[in-house]
Order: structure tokens, then sequence, then C-alpha cells
């Protein structure tokens, strides 16, 4: 016991630390605040990139998906000129009449385009670039 009574006395006769000056804290400080912003920085970066990588996905996802119904989509309606054809019994009138039906679809998407089409899709851009910002404020 006698020991340990002498090891605490010669901690409590150790000098105190020394008080750090104020140049150090002020110091301290800007390294603390500049650490704070280079993470804040590399955390804006880090969301840009995830933000430009989900759009990049979601726009080869959009243009394979595109394509693929595309293909289809041409397919089924060489397939509708020869059966409206053979039903007319005009392989060129089946076609025609396909053809007449694109053009009715053209001028309707044409006089549509300002007042529905343009605003729908502005919408649905905004919606998604939006959508992961509203589902990470849900889960905070």
């Amino acid at each position: 016991m006698p020991f340990l009574k002498m090891q605490f006395m010669e901690e409590d006769l150790k000098e105190a630390p020394e008080k750090p000056s104020l140049k150090t804290i002020v110091s301290d400080l800007t390294d603390s605040a500049q650490d704070l912003v280079n993470t804040y920085v590399k955390l804006g970066k880090a969301t840009a990139t995830r933000k430009a990588a989900d759009v990049a996905a979601g726009v080869v996802g959009t243009v394979v998906l595109a394509l693929i119904a595309l293909l289809t989509i041409i397919f089924g309606f060489i397939a509708l000129g020869f059966w409206i054809g053979s039903l007319i019994n005009s392989i060129a009138g089946g076609f025609g009449i396909v053809t007449g039906f694109f053009a009715l679809i053209a001028v309707l998407i044409i006089s549509l385009k300002s007042s529905v089409i343009s605003p729908m899709i502005r919408n649905m851009v905004v919606d998604k670039v939006y959508e992961k910002d509203d589902d990470d404020e849900d889960n905070n």
C-alpha cells in the first residue's frame, strides 16, 4: 500500500499540462472547418455522381427497351399491312392503309405536341429527378 500512495503522489507532483495557446486553438478550428468544407464538397460530388449514374442507367435501359418496342411495333405493322392486304386482295393497299394510320398518328402528335406532350414529358423528367430526394427525406 505505501507504494501505491507514493505513485499517486508522484503523479500529483508532475506538472499540469500546458493550456493550448489561442493561436493553436484558432489553427485547430480552421483545420476543422476546412475538413468540414472538404467533406461537404466530397458529399456533393458523390451525390452528383450517384444521380448522374442513375440517370445514365435509366437512359441506357430506356433506350434498349425503346429499341425492342420499336422493332416489335415495326414487325407488327408489317404483319398488319400484309394481313389487311390479304383481306382486300391488294398488298399495296394494305400497306397504304397502315401508312394512312401512321399519318393520322403523326398529325395528332404534331397538333398535341406543345399543349400536351411537351408538358407531360417535362413533368416526368422533373418527377424522376426529384424522386430520389423525396425517398431520402422520407428515410431520415
